[in-house]
């Protein structure tokens, strides 16, 4: 772990948040513009919504190499390739005519944005760990909560004033602002800079190592669902608030920020929730809420009673439970490699990212049914998995402990 005075530490917890804010931003900016979109390319709801996944799908992949080329050529000079792939394809994605090409800016921007959440996480990393982690964590991500907040009102007023190209625009803006801060302003945080990270053996060596430890796996399959309910939720909601309940794009903004606002409180509120009841306990709290959440929306729907008040209930509950799991999990799955971090961060990344981008595309290739329904059953799965990894990997009563 590096060494750093109070002052260093601050600056470079900053422009991680700045760069945190950047790692969704391609999913959030334009969901109140997917409508739109469709009919601007004359294609299908499920291809636009895959643009979510495809997204996801380029920004776990990317990850992967991000992490060991970290490693060895250290988090500055990665970070900088990463974010010029990123205002490339944004820009690009404003002057597409075609789904196809659509899409492939989408895996682009996702092969880019990538370094923002999986480099700007190991350089947290590498300047605390155990608890300070986590509470650092959890300040990156209440930061990072701007972006939901936000960029779906910013989008919303963007599609209503200037339509869906500008969003991009926009978003390849931001990139490069963040790209002069981090060149400038950010130094060097890798001090275990490893010749052989990048040799294909021995990134199968780290990786088989992490993936044999019980509670980096059940720590990282925890987070993944996170992931995926948040994923699932920005799927769907566009398409459930805008075509079924007729919600203006501006309203619909209106909408997810406010979620998002609730989001940034929840997280405000984690290092209060931590050292009221402890780790295990609000991991404990977090998957209760995942679980009633999606209870919620799968009886209210089944019912036929479901209003947007009762949808957006459902999904707070969800958005409390979130943070409680990731920030301990997070810890629970970094900590013990210090000298791995890149690896480590990498691969946690990119199975979060990974379970995201199944979630998904699965609730994309099932919007054929009720929106909403599938958002339930979605949040139910998804808290069912978090249940079962819990009891199995990280438990006091975990078999692999044993």
């Amino acid at each position: 772990m590096q060494s750093l005075n109070k002052k260093s530490e601050i600056k470079i917890v900053l422009i991680v948040m700045l760069l945190a804010i950047g790692s969704f931003l391609g999913v959030d900016i334009h969901l109140a513009s997917m409508p739109y979109i469709m009919k601007y390319m004359h294609t299908s709801q499920h291809y636009i919504q895959l643009s979510v996944s495809i997204f996801l799908l380029g920004l776990g992949a990317s990850i992967l190499v991000y992490g060991p080329l970290s490693d060895k050529y250290g988090r500055k000079p990665i970070m900088l390739i990463g974010l010029i792939i990123a205002i490339f394809s944004s820009f690009g994605a404003a002057f597409t005519e075609n789904i196809e090409a659509f899409l492939f800016m989408r895996l682009l921007q996702g092969i880019g944005s990538g370094v923002c959440t999986g480099i700007g996480r190991i350089i947290i990393a590498d300047i605390a760990h155990g608890k300070k982690l986590a509470v650092l964590g959890s300040y990156v991500s209440l930061f990072q909560s701007i972006s939901p907040v936000l960029a779906p009102v910013i989008g919303s007023y963007i599609q209503k004033k200037l339509y869906w190209q500008a969003n991009f625009i926009v978003l390849g803006g931001y990139f490069t602002l963040i790209l002069f801060i981090y060149l400038f302003l950010c130094q060097e945080t890798n001090l275990f800079k490893n010749p052989y990270a990048t040799k294909i053996k021995n990134i199968f060596k780290q990786y088989k190592e992490l993936l044999l430890n019980p509670t980096f796996i059940g720590s990282t399959i925890l987070s993944g669902c996170v992931m995926g309910s948040f994923i699932s939720f920005s799927t769907l909601s566009s398409f459930i608030l805008q075509i079924r309940f007729h919600v203006s794009p501006v309203n619909y903004g209106l909408i997810i920020g406010l979620l998002g606002v609730l989001s940034m409180f929840y997280k405000a509120i984690f290092s209060s929730i931590l050292n009221a009841i402890g780790s295990k306990k609000t991991i404990q709290l977090g998957i209760a809420c995942l679980f009633i959440s999606g209870f919620w929306i799968l009886i209210i729907e089944t019912l036929g009673i479901m209003t947007i008040p009762l949808l957006i209930t459902g999904v707070a509950i969800n958005f409390f439970g979130g943070p409680l799991i990731v920030f301990n999990a997070l810890s629970y799955a970094l900590s013990p490699f210090q000298k791995k971090m890149g690896a480590a961060g990498a691969l946690y990344s990119s199975i979060q990212i990974l379970i995201g981008f199944i979630a998904s595309t699965t609730v994309a290739s099932l919007s054929f049914h009720s929106g909403a329904l599938i958002l339930g059953i979605s949040y139910l799965a998804l808290a069912i998995t978090c249940i079962v990894s819990y009891i199995y990997f990280i438990s006091d009563f975990s078999p692999t402990k044993n």
